[in-house]
C-alpha cells in the first residue's frame, strides 16, 4: 500500500513533523517558522559556516521542531532536506521489520523522487547553490566552535568501557579536523592503556548511520532514540533506548 501511495505522489508526515511547514488539507504549506529555513539556506549561500549559522539563530530565538537549540547537524539536516525546495524524497530507507521496529537493511524497497509537488519555503537556485556548497571541501570553521555536540554523553570506548572525547587534530599542511578518541587512550601513561582507534568525526557519523541504516543523520532522532554508541576498532555498535527498556 505505501509503494502504491507514494508511486502516486501521496504521503502524509504523520508523527515526522517538519519545521517550517503544517499540513493543510493533506498538502505542506509553510508557517510561521518558513523565516527560520529560508535565513538558514541564505547565510549558507552567503558563506557563513553551520555553526556560525547555528549560533545565530540561537541568538535570534530560533528553536528546532522540538523546541531545542540548534546546533551543526541541525543546521547541516535543515540544508540537505529536499523538502525546503518543494520536492519530496520517498521511502528513503528500507522499511522497518515490523518485528524490531527498525530498518531491515535486507528489505527490496523503490524510493520515489517528487518534484515541485508543494509549496518551497526556498528557492530552487538557492537551493542548488546549497547543495553545491555542501559537495565542496568543507573547513575547519564548519566544524569547530559549536557549543554543543549531539554526540557528548553518548559516544563510549567498546573496548574498555570510558567515554570518547571529542578533539582537534592539527594536521602538518596545518588544516584541522575534529575526531573522537577514548578519554583513556588520550591520557597516555596516566590511562588504563586503552588503544581503542581515533575515528574522524564525519567518518563516526557516516558509521553511525551504517548501524541504524540510515541514509542521512538526524540530530533530534538520534538524540531521542540512541541511548549510547560503542566504538571499537571495526565498528561501532549501536544500543536503542527502545531496546533496552523492552
Amino acid at each position: 500500500g505505501y509503494h502504491e501511495r507514494f508511486a502516486r505522489g501521496e504521503f502524509t508526515l504523520g508523527n515526522n513533523r517538519i519545521l517550517g511547514y503544517d499540513t493543510v488539507d493533506g498538502k505542506l504549506e509553510p508557517n510561521g517558522d518558513a523565516w527560520i529555513i529560508k535565513e538558514i539556506f541564505d547565510r549558507f549561500v552567503a558563506g557563513e559556516s553551520m555553526c556560525g549559522i547555528a549560533r545565530a539563530m540561537n541568538e535570534k530565538g530560533a528553536r528546532t521542531l522540538k523546541g531545542g537549540e540548534f546546533a551543526l547537524q541541525s543546521v547541516r539536516y535543515i540544508l540537505k532536506n529536499e523538502t525546503y525546495a518543494g520536492d519530496k524524497h520517498l521511502q528513503k530507507t528500507p522499511p522497518r521489520d515490523y518485528i524490531t521496529h527498525r530498518p531491515d537493511p535486507t528489505a527490496k524497497y523503490q524510493d520515489y523522487y517528487l518534484t515541485g509537488c508543494h509549496t518551497p519555503i526556498v528557492e530552487r537556485s538557492v537551493w542548488e547553490r546549497t547543495q553545491e556548497r555542501l559537495k565542496g571541501p568543507r573547513t575547519y570553521d564548519a566544524y569547530s566552535n559549536c557549543e554543543h555536540h549531539v554526540f557528548y554523553g553518548k559516544i563510549f570506548c567498546g573496548e574498555c568501557g570510558a567515554s570518547f572525547k571529542r578533539r582537534t587534530i592539527t594536521m602538518k599542511s596545518g588544516d584541522h579536523y575534529k575526531a573522537w578518541n577514548c578519554a583513556e587512550r588520550q591520557k597516555g601513561k596516566n590511562g588504563n592503556g586503552c588503544k581503542c582507534r581515533i575515528v574522524k568525526e564525519e567518518e563516526l557519523i557516516d558509521e553511525v548511520c551504517t548501524a541504524l541504516g540510515w541514509t542521512e543523520f538526524d540530530e533530534e532522532r538520534f538524540e531521542e532514540c540512541v541511548r549510547r554508541v560503542l566504538v571499537m576498532d571495526e565498528g561501532v555498535k549501536v544500543e536503542m533506548k527502545e531496546a533496552l527498556s523492552a
